[in-house]
């Protein structure tokens, strides 16, 4: 990982580039998804753009940037660093059930709550529960909530009690 940190923190220069968001109409949500080096080639890919955000319910936004601020680009690196980590030991934690596509997405939508949960720049050595610890409790809480769930909805809220 610090190899990437590295050749993005390498890639730091004062070319102008061009950040492209898909965000709600309302502007409650956005997310980035292109990098333009300059305008020109940013306007020749604005049109697929903007067809590709309607698709999703979604306009396109765009700020200019200079490309020497990629500490937030190295921070996002490790977010997903982090969430593909968090899904391998989500996959350790389950009875694998189904395809491993059905598997992978179970997991990763695991992941996704653990890491909105848990910042990805935790210190875990301050904390109570080390990294693996907290996911597998995370997990073990998460299918638990939805056993009893299950459980509810197959036999009603009175039926569920342990006996």
């Amino acid at each position: 990982m610090d190899n990437i940190k590295k050749a993005i923190a390498d890639l730091r220069d004062e070319t102008p580039c061009f950040r492209v968001y898909f965000q709600t109409p309302n502007g409650s949500y956005s997310e980035l998804v292109a990098l333009f080096d300059n305008e020109e080639m940013y306007i020749k890919n604005l049109k697929t753009l903007e067809s590709m955000a309607k698709e999703r319910g979604m306009i396109v936004t765009e700020s200019d940037c200079s490309c020497n601020d990629f500490d937030q680009i190295i921070d996002e690196v490790d977010k997903y660093r982090d969430l593909a980590l968090t899904t391998t030991f989500v996959y350790s934690e389950l009875e694998h059930e189904g395809s491993i596509f059905q598997m992978f997405d179970k997991c990763y939508e695991i992941a996704q709550e653990f890491c909105k949960k848990f910042s990805h720049d935790i210190n875990w050595e301050e904390q109570e529960l080390d990294y693996d610890e907290a996911i597998a409790e995370f997990v073990k809480e998460r299918e638990e909530r939805r056993l009893q769930k299950l459980l509810t909805d197959l036999y009603g809220s009175e039926n569920t009690s342990d006996e």
